[in-house]
């Protein structure tokens, strides 16, 4: 894959233009996605990064098919320390994912108008249903 991101310097920032593939399930500290990267430093680039943003329960989550511009270092994912521990490294490569990009909100410019893809207009519609089953269970009853 010539236009593979691996190809490319990973030793300094770059602004990657990526595409949210993924929702993951967040942790107390961070939100977690899968991202689809399009283009870095305006080259076209593929491949598939894991994406972190700090944690602010404050500020709404990111969807599937949201596309952002960030600039950032990709980085190594860490082994497990443990022996004994579930190899998440090696999961991840198994998906194809090899390097992670940690960063803040303020980093981060969504695009306004993003193409959506069948995966990401049924990912917005389960959230929906989800909200509505959700504000049904908190009404009171009378």
């Amino acid at each position: 894959m010539p236009h593979h991101y691996s190809k490319m310097r990973l030793n300094q920032e770059k602004a990657w233009h990526q595409k949210v593939k993924e929702v993951l399930k967040p942790s107390t500290f961070s939100h977690r996605y899968v991202s689809e990267i399009i283009a870095a430093d305006n080259k076209q680039a593929s491949g598939r990064l894991l994406f972190s943003l700090s944690g602010d329960s404050t500020l709404k989550q990111l969807q599937v098919d949201d596309e952002l511009l960030i600039y950032g270092k990709p980085e190594g994912i860490r082994p497990s320390l443990n022996p004994l521990q579930f190899d998440y490294k090696s999961y991840l490569e198994k998906q194809g994912i090899w390097h992670q990009i940690r960063i803040n909100y303020g980093s981060i410019v969504k695009k306004e108008h993003a193409t959506k893809t069948f995966f990401g207009v049924a990912s917005n519609f389960r959230e929906h249903i989800i909200a509505k089953l959700e504000a049904k269970t908190l009404e009171p009853r009378s």
